[in-house]
This record gives C-alpha cells, sequence and structure tokens, in this order.
C-alpha cells in the first residue's frame, strides 16, 4: 500500500506541477502551425490527467519511444489539434453513423488522459483517451480502458512536431 500511494502522489504531483506551468512559455524551433488557437479560449486542466509513460504500455507506443513531458503551451496546441481532428472526423461520417458515432465536444465534458512520448526521430507525440463518464477520480491516475459507449469514449493519437492527428478511434456500441 506505501508503494501505490507514493507512486499515486508523485503521479499526482508532477500532473499538477505540468498543469501549473501552463502559463509559461515554451521556445519552439519551428513557428506554431495551428492557426485556430481562438477555438480554445481556456484550457480547463481540471478535466486533463498527464500520465506517465512506461514501457508496460507498449500496445500504445512501441519500445523505440521514450517518456515525454508537456508544457502549457503543448497542452494548448493539443487541445486545438483535438478539436480541428473531431471536427474533421464529424464531417467524414456518414448520416447513419452520425446518430452513435458523432463526437460533441461542446455538449460533452469529456475528461482526457494524456500520454506523451518522444519517437526514435525526436518528435513528441500524445495519446490522448477521452472519457465522457467516470466513476470517482481514479482516471487522473490510471489509465481507463472502455469496451463499447460509442462516442462517450474515443482515443487518437497526435504528433506534436508535425501537428498532425491520427488513429482516431471510437467505441462502438454493446
Amino acid at each position: 500500500m506505501t508503494t501505490t500511494f507514493i507512486k499515486d502522489s508523485l503521479t499526482i504531483f508532477l500532473s499538477a506541477l505540468t498543469i501549473a506551468s501552463c502559463g509559461q512559455t515554451a521556445n519552439r524551433k519551428q513557428p506554431n502551425k495551428v492557426t485556430d488557437f481562438a477555438t480554445v479560449q481556456k484550457v480547463d486542466t481540471s478535466l486533463i490527467a498527464i500520465i506517465p509513460f512506461d514501457h508496460s504500455r507498449d500496445w500504445l507506443f512501441d519500445k523505440s519511444y521514450t517518456a515525454a513531458t508537456l508544457s502549457g503551451s503543448d497542452i494548448k496546441v493539443i487541445e486545438t489539434l483535438l478539436i480541428n481532428c473531431v471536427t474533421e472526423y464529424n464531417r467524414k461520417l456518414s448520416d447513419e453513423n452520425k446518430k452513435y458515432f458523432s463526437i460533441d465536444m461542446d455538449k460533452e465534458k469529456y475528461k482526457r488522459q494524456y500520454v506523451a512520448v518522444t519517437n526514435k526521430k525526436g518528435e513528441k507525440e500524445v495519446w490522448i483517451n477521452c472519457l465522457c463518464q467516470t466513476h470517482g477520480d481514479n482516471w487522473k491516475t490510471s489509465l481507463i480502458m472502455v469496451d463499447d459507449g460509442g462516442s462517450c469514449f474515443f482515443n487518437l493519437k497526435i504528433n506534436l512536431s508535425k501537428e498532425k492527428c491520427y488513429d482516431l478511434s471510437v467505441n462502438g456500441l454493446a
């Protein structure tokens, strides 16, 4: 129990430290390609948990990836890319699939779990797990995987260096 408590406390501390840095500016080598920051007026950090990457989660990223950190400016870019990616996903849905699989980012208060990594090219990537329902606060420290549930649960990956999203996957229906 002591080891779990220390691990959970460390995870919460690191998440809080990362979120507290939201007001800081990060230097970027390339100019920012994301142009629609008006979409993300203010990031609600109470809905975001940063879960550290470890190699036991090789189903997320293979063993060539290493753990990375996220800055406040990274989180703003992630949120903008997330909204843009979901908007594009919804636009491509057929009319019959919209009823069950359309994602409404305005209507739902999705809790989001971020797992940040650096790939072998040195690019920062993030796996984002979105949940519109949770029970308790364990979503802040442990990855939550849900079967079914439709658009209430979805995940995707974002390459922050390229400012592109990929592998968007919406849960199926029971």
